[in-house]
């Protein structure tokens, strides 16, 4: 993980993020492995709603919330999943033995959120062109001629 000054990210407080680990005071530390996951995985976008269901189906383990380091002590660091349950924060000490499953499977919810929306997206755009093309044709095929009460 970075910890030079230069590689920090603050956010304002109460902000969440899919990745990285937060803190007290609200800053989010960058991981390595999140310019992987962000910035090289922006351009794969699945081309059809079919492939975007797919990768949907692949994903077999999630969890919503963010893991989150709650210090760090002699024996190294403890974490916590902090979440959102019936309406309330809840938040669970996790053991280290489960720290990294508890990694993947908040991040695969994260990647859950991101293809439904695409894959909602995908299809308001189909529907939207549907709807406008029949409307288009129906435009068409009204006759041009005047009708009683238009002048001129």
């Amino acid at each position: 993980m970075y910890t030079g000054a230069e590689n920090k990210l603050y956010l304002p407080r109460g902000r969440t993020t899919k990745f990285g680990t937060c803190d007290k005071s609200g800053k989010i530390l960058l991981a390595k492995y999140m310019y992987v996951h962000i910035f090289a995985g922006m351009n794969t976008t699945p081309s059809t709603p079919a492939d975007i269901l797919r990768q949907i189906a692949s994903i077999h383990r999630m969890e919503p919330g963010k893991l989150c380091v709650m210090r760090e002590g002699k024996s190294g660091t403890y974490y916590n999943h902090q979440y959102r349950e019936d309406g309330r924060a809840r938040s669970v000490y996790v053991p280290r033995d489960q720290v990294e499953a508890v990694r993947e499977n908040t991040e695969n919810y994260g990647k859950f959120q991101s293809l439904v929306e695409q894959y909602a997206g995908q299809i308001v755009t189909e529907t939207r062109a549907e709807r406008l093309g029949t409307k288009k044709k129906r435009q068409t095929t009204f006759s041009p001629h005047k009708t009683k009460n238009s002048k001129g």
